[in-house]
This record gives C-alpha cells, structure tokens and sequence, in this order.
C-alpha cells in the first residue's frame, strides 16, 4: 500500500499555529518539519517580513505557547523555536488519529496550506471522516503520491512536489514557459519560500546521486 500526500489549507483560526501566532499581514512563516517531543509539538518555524520582527510581536494575547525563541536571522527571514503549554488541537489530533506525518506547513495571518503523508488513500478518506465530525474545513489543494526516485529521494516530500511542479510546468525549460512567482501562487507560498524549496531539492538530490555515483566507483 502507497502513501499518499494530501495538501490542503484551512483559516488561521482553525489551526494550532494561526490561534498561537499573531502574524503580520505581509509575514509569510514556514515550518518544514513537526518534532514530536515528550508528547509536545516543536516546530521551527521560518518568519519573513519587511521588517524584523520579535518574539513578543508574535505571540498572540491568548496563546498556548509556552516560549518563543529567536535562534538566528537570514536577510528578512529569522528562525524561531516553539514550545508549547498545551497542544490540544482537533486538527492536530484528527491527523495523528489516521497516523499522518506533517511535512510541511506554511502560513499568513489568514490562512495556513498543510502537506500531509497519510499511509494510504483510506486512511485520507478516515481523515476526511474526522474533520467533517469535528466540523474543520479543510480546502484540499493536491493530492499526490510522492515522486521517488530509484529506491528514493533525499529530498522532502514537499520539495520534490515543488521539483516535480517546476518540471511538468515549464520552469526549467528555456525559455521557461511558467514563472516562479506563478509556481508559488499555486502552492500558496511566497516566492523566494518556493525557491528555498527547490534550491533543497535539488541539492539534496544531487548529493545522493553523487553518493551514487561514488558508490559505483
């Protein structure tokens, strides 16, 4: 049985992270991985706006965060730690009940886009089950089995949707027939969020093929 990725975007009020976070309008946050650690949720969550923000202009006034801490700055984009007092979240547990693995999450002040491995297509359809019972609106945005390459891919799933979008649609073409900006809109993220993901991608891919190649040698 294949897993299968399941993307969808619900409002920030609907999620653990929209309720925590009091995001400004032009921020964009990306947290690629979800650390399961003592029962709690730690992501590391990517921030980009015009301006630097601090951790208390992010925290919401009713928050479930224990502590937000900055760990480093990259150009507009700063790197911040979550820990949480409590991470009771019906979308959270409606996903952990069908054993599905967050890969990504990217989001604004309205709205947040979810990339979820489930182990099959029936354990999405449970899913779905769960989230009209517990009444979460969910707005799926793809629904893809993951691009593996060989025996597989150093490159997340959500990198390699990103890599395999770009390719089918044109961006690697010369001249290119779609942009990268349009690439983004359709993922729902910013551009230079999209391109980090392809810059991974591909580095990651290239490293194991290298390793590869060097295996073979």
């Amino acid at each position: 049985m294949k897993s299968t990725m399941l993307s969808f975007r619900v409002a920030s009020e609907a999620t653990l992270l929209g309720r925590a976070l009091a995001l400004p309008p032009d921020a964009q946050a990306s947290a690629e991985t979800i650390v399961p650690a003592n029962g709690r949720f730690v992501p590391y969550l990517w921030v980009e706006a015009e301006a630097e923000l601090s951790a208390d202009e992010l925290v919401g006034d009713s928050t479930p965060l224990g502590e937000l801490t900055e760990l480093l700055t990259e150009g507009n984009a700063q790197l911040f730690q979550l820990t949480w007092r409590d991470v009771s979240d019906r979308l959270f547990e409606a996903i952990r009940a069908e054993d599905g693995a967050i890969t990504s999450l990217q989001g604004n002040a309205e709205n947040w886009d979810f990339h979820v491995r489930f182990p099959s297509e029936p354990a999405i359809s449970a899913f779905h089950k769960r989230c009209r019972e517990e009444e979460i609106r969910i707005d799926v945005t793809r629904l893809s089995q993951p691009l593996m390459r060989g025996g597989g891919s150093d490159a997340t799933t959500p990198q390699q949707e990103a890599l395999q979008a770009a390719l089918e649609r044109g961006y690697y073409d010369v001249p290119r027939r779609v942009t990268l900006n349009e690439l983004a809109e359709e993922f729902g993220i910013s551009d230079s969020a999209f391109s980090q993901l392809l810059r991974r991608g591909n580095r990651n891919i290239l490293h194991e093929e290298f390793r590869e190649m060097q295996d073979r040698t």
